[in-house]
């Protein structure tokens, strides 16, 4: 299990860290969403 995860992660490295900078992001500006309709 944990040599295809390291495969996985070598092969998608790169993609892998982008989709987990944009993902990073969306929590971010829908964090701020929320606490501005709250606030």
């Amino acid at each position: 299990m944990e040599k295809l995860l390291e495969k996985s992660t070598v092969e998608c490295g790169l993609q892998g860290c982008f989709w987990g900078f944009s993902n990073y992001i969306n929590i971010i500006l829908s964090f701020n969403g929320i606490t501005k309709f709250f606030l």
